[in-house]
Parts: structure tokens; sequence; C-alpha cells
């Protein structure tokens, strides 16, 4: 890593990226570098306008988070749309692989790390010539912008980047050289892409705050959730003998990350179990998940509390249970929130993130419970409350809708529309 900093210096200070600039050239700049002179990579060739534009999502891998759902969400739903659509992946593995629509055609990289896929994705976009290049997660966007930029430094016909950002910003303090660069590129790719779309307004505001773009920059686009899959789902037969009984369930729904803060929530399980009986399913897996068993065998719940894993069809737990726990420290969107409504289950969330406000409260009315974060009591007594005064599931079912994937695919095809317009216009 030292020896790339040093030839990266050498090269900053001798011109060459200036005048021939490589992808990391302004990407990775240190404050010893002047800004970078390279125009943003969104100048196609040639390009003949679309009526509907040939796109192409970029997303790592298939894993269950919430970004890879969405990501193949919109790729199903533009195909199905009449839309050419490519996913592009990193390495194709994962659970959601078996949810992309077979005409949604997939390019596998077959690498490790997405920053290798740069001379991949590079032949990819001269072969398959998108309209639009939509990348999700950090590393895809810098990667995206990598390949684009040395494209279009080569004269090449370059597609205009859609940056779409699913998680809170990395902070450039990070720890360690690697840490820092990653950061900065990170940073520098989101300022330079042709359009950034951020999936909660608590987003749009960290991206303008901490690397520089400008708001007006910025789409907000609430992620899209398909409702209609999820009350399907919900018909599901029962998932879990504990749904039989008269006990009430707690689930909770998310990757177990650190960020996630299911230790609270245990916390909050075992101050309610003082109180009445109560059982936990937790749906996902990760890191964590260790650590939180033993947690929960110290604070004596263990027998009250299930991990399950991933699960393919959350949505069969989601609809029996009695309500749906979210305690994320920092939760960008919070997908498992719009299904828990779908479902018509009642939602308790942390307020210190964007998405559960955006999704629970309007200026006139609220559809789930927030309580502050990191605070295991409140949170005990608004999952109480919950369960002793649930609310009406219809209400629920129709607040999901305001954030069904046809509201946001027609949002999306507009600026898509406009991308691939634009780019016409200047070929």
């Amino acid at each position: 890593m030292q020896r790339f900093a040093a030839t990266w210096k050498r090269s900053v200070s001798s011109g060459r990226g200036r005048k021939r600039p490589a992808p990391f050239c302004g990407a990775m700049r240190c404050n010893a570098c002047r800004p970078c002179s390279l125009t943003p990579p969104s100048r196609p060739v040639n390009a003949p306008p679309a009526t509907r534009p040939h796109l192409a999502f970029f997303v790592p891998t298939l894993a269950g988070g919430g970004a890879e759902r969405v990501v193949v969400t919109l790729a199903n739903a533009f195909t199905d749309a009449g839309h050419t659509v490519d996913l592009l992946l990193t390495s194709r593995r994962g659970p959601l692989s078996d949810r992309v629509s077979p005409r949604v055609s997939v390019v596998d990289f077959g690498r490790q790390r997405t920053w290798h896929t740069v001379p991949a994705l590079v032949r990819t976009l001269r072969r398959r010539q998108p309209d639009v290049l939509v990348s999700a997660l950090f590393g895809a966007t810098v990667a995206a912008y990598g390949a684009t930029s040395w494209m279009h430094a080569r004269g090449e016909r370059v597609p205009p980047l859609c940056a779409t950002v699913h998680a809170p910003l990395p902070r450039t303090d990070a720890q360690g050289l690697r840490a820092r660069l990653q950061v900065r590129a990170a940073h520098h790719a989101l300022r330079r892409a042709d359009r950034v779309v951020a999936v909660s307004a608590r987003v749009a505001r960290d991206l303008s705050t901490h690397a520089g773009r400008s708001r007006d920059r910025i789409d907000v686009i609430h992620n899209p959730i398909d409702v209609d899959a999820v009350q399907a789902g919900a018909q599901a037969p029962s998932p879990h003998d504990w749904f039989r009984d008269d006990v009430p369930v707690i689930v909770s729904a998310g990757r177990l990350h650190v960020q996630k803060a299911h230790r609270i929530l245990l916390r909050a399980l075992a101050r309610l179990r003082e109180q009445r009986p109560v059982r936990a399913l937790l749906l996902g897996d990760g890191p964590e998940q260790e650590r939180l068993e033993a947690q929960s065998r110290r604070l004596g719940i263990f027998a009250d509390t299930s991990f399950l894993g991933f699960v393919d069809n959350p949505y069969a737990f989601m609809a029996r249970a009695d309500a749906l726990a979210l305690p994320s420290a920092a939760e960008a969107f919070g997908n498992v929130a719009v299904e828990a409504l779908a479902c018509g289950t009642p939602v308790v969330a942390t307020a210190s993130s964007g998405g559960p406000v955006e999704i629970l409260r309007t200026d006139s009315a609220a559809y789930g419970a927030l309580v502050p974060p990191h605070d295991p009591p409140a949170l005990a007594e608004a999952l109480a409350a919950a369960i002793d005064q649930p609310a009406d599931p219809q209400r629920l079912r129709r607040r999901a809708r305001d954030f069904d994937v046809a509201v946001a695919v027609d949002r999306y095809r507009a600026l898509f529309a406009q991308l691939a317009r634009g780019a016409s216009l200047l070929a």
C-alpha cells in the first residue's frame, strides 16, 4: 500500500494523471493533489435515443441485503416493462440468485474483489453498450466510476453513471491508509457521478454534508417494495410452531451485524420477559450470531429466542408476528419496515435513522412506534404497547402501498429516460 501511494503521488506531480487520468487518479486523490480536471464520464458517442433505455445494473453479489433486493426488484421490473436489462455481478453468489428473472441477462465477472472487476466491466460496457449504468453499494460505484473514467479518457462511448446509495456514507476519518483511500474514492465517485439516488432524505443530507455533492443534484427515491409479492408470501403456511401458541411473538429481520443493534433488542426482550411471556424470532445471519446467542444465554432468554438464519420467505413470519422490531443504530431506509406494514404487522423502530422515520411518520399521521436508539427500556415499552394495542392492519397495508415497486419504477423510469436522452443529445 505504501508503494502504491508513493507511485500515485509521483504520477500526480508529473502530470501524467492530468493528461491521461487513470481510474484512481481523480478518485483516490489526497490533499496534495489539486482538483482533478477530468470531465464526468457521461458523454456517449453516437448514442441513439432510446424510448426504452438499455439498462445495466452493477452490484457486487446477490447477498440477502436490502440493496441487493432493490437491484433484483428493479432489474425484474424493468425487464417486465420491455427494457433490455443486464445484471453485472462481481460474483454470482448469494441467496437472491434464484429471484432474478430469466429474461435478465446476468454477467458474472467471477472476482473476489469488486475493484478487480474494472477491466472486465470495461469490456462488458464496450460489448453491451447500455444506455445507463446503475451502481449499487460503494464498492460498485467506485469500480463503475473507474471503468467509465478510463473509457472516457480514451474517447470511447460511455453510458451515464447513476449511483444509488443504500447505506450511511462512510466517514473520511477511517482507520488505516487502505480504508481512507477507499472512503475518499467513494466520496469522489459520488461527487462526479452523473446522477445520485439516495434512498431517503436523511441519506441525501448525509451525501450533501460529507461527500460534497450539491443537494439539488441528489434524487430521493425510496426503495421499491413489491407489495403484492410480500402479501402473497404472507399467505404461506405457518412457518414456526411458536405461532400456534398464545404467547406473543416478536420478529426481527435483518443481517446480524453490530449496526443492526440486536444486542439492544435482546436486552429489551429480557426486560419484557420479566413482565410477561414473550418470544422472539431473529431472521438473518451475520458475524454477530455467536455473540448474540451467548448474550441471550446470559440474559436467560435463550429458550425464548430462536436464531433462524436467512429465510427465503420472511413474510410468512412477519404476517403472524405480534410486532416487528427494527432497533438499528443506523438504517438508510429499512425495507423490512415497509414489508411488515404490507403484512399488516405493527412496527417498532428507532428514530435515529432517516428511513424508518420517513416510513412511519407523515405530517399528519403515525404508522408505527419510534423509540430512541440504544434504549432497551423504551424499546421494551413500545413492544408491549404494540402487543397490547395492535394497529389496524388495513391501515398499515395502505401505507405500504406508498412504497410499492410501481411508484419507484415510475420515478426511476423518468430518471433513466432523462439520462439516456441527455446522453443522446450530447453525442
